[in-house]
C-alpha cells in the first residue's frame, strides 16, 4: 500500500475531529464548489441539447429534401409515362 501511495504522491495528514470555525469554512467552500459544479453542468447540458437539436434539425431537413426529390422524380415519371400509371 505504501508503494501505491508513493506512486501517486498521496500524503496522509491527521486532523482534529471537530473544529467549529474550520468545519464551517470547509462546508462553505464545499457548498460553493457544488454551486459551481451545478452551473457548469447546466451549461454543458444546454450545449449538448443545442447540438442535439441542431443535428436533429439537419437530419429532418435532409430527409425532407430526399422526400421531395423522390416525389419530383415520381411526378416527372408519371407525367412522362401516363399509360404506366392507370388512374
Amino acid at each position: 500500500m505504501k508503494e501505491l501511495f508513493d506512486d501517486f504522491k498521496v500524503e496522509h495528514h491527521n486532523s482534529f475531529a471537530y473544529r467549529r470555525k474550520m468545519n464551517g469554512t470547509v462546508e462553505t467552500a464545499n457548498k460553493d464548489i457544488k454551486k459551481l459544479y451545478r452551473k457548469l453542468l447546466c451549461i454543458m447540458m444546454s450545449k449538448i441539447y443545442t447540438k442535439y437539436l441542431s443535428v436533429l434539425y439537419n437530419l429532418t431537413l435532409n430527409n425532407l429534401k430526399i422526400y421531395f426529390e423522390n416525389l419530383d422524380k415520381i411526378i416527372k415519371l408519371y407525367s412522362d409515362n401516363k399509360n404506366l400509371f392507370p388512374t
